[in-house]
């Protein structure tokens, strides 16, 4: 798909990923656990929800998790960091940048590459966290 950005057209984006999860009737634990379960979701809100773009699961905690950080999951909420994972200057400047296959990247990889290749009208945004969000999330 082509967009023409020298038209007067607004593009709606509405950034809303949970209604999906409703819409086929999981958890939201499921969703951010299982890469299957959240590009359901995603691909179900593309198909009844008019939109411009799709846009996948913003968890703010993914990244931390890769990190070392300890989560707390609940079914119908989104993860949080249950306990500071760094303390000090010296634990921040050993802290080793994981790969992408450590902890829930690989089903959060996963999710964009089936929400991509299912929604074919759009395009399909995916998210990361920013430094500043994912130090607060280390650090608390």
């Amino acid at each position: 798909m082509k967009l023409n950005l020298n038209r007067n057209k607004r593009y709606a984006i509405p950034i809303m990923t949970h209604p999906g999860i409703e819409l086929i009737e999981k958890t939201v634990k499921t969703a951010v656990t299982d890469g299957q379960t959240h590009a359901d979701a995603i691909i179900a809100l593309s198909e009844n929800t008019p939109s411009d773009a799709a846009t996948v699961i913003m968890d703010l905690t993914v990244e931390a998790e890769a990190f070392g950080a300890k989560l707390h999951f609940s079914e119908n909420d989104v993860p949080s960091v249950a306990e500071r994972l760094l303390h000090d200057r010296n634990e921040v400047e050993n802290l080793r940048i994981p790969d992408t296959d450590t902890a829930r990247i690989p089903e959060y990889l996963k999710a964009n590459r089936l929400a991509a290749e299912r929604i074919n009208d759009r395009p399909v945004f995916a998210g990361c966290i920013g430094p500043y969000s994912l130090a607060g999330r280390l650090y608390d």
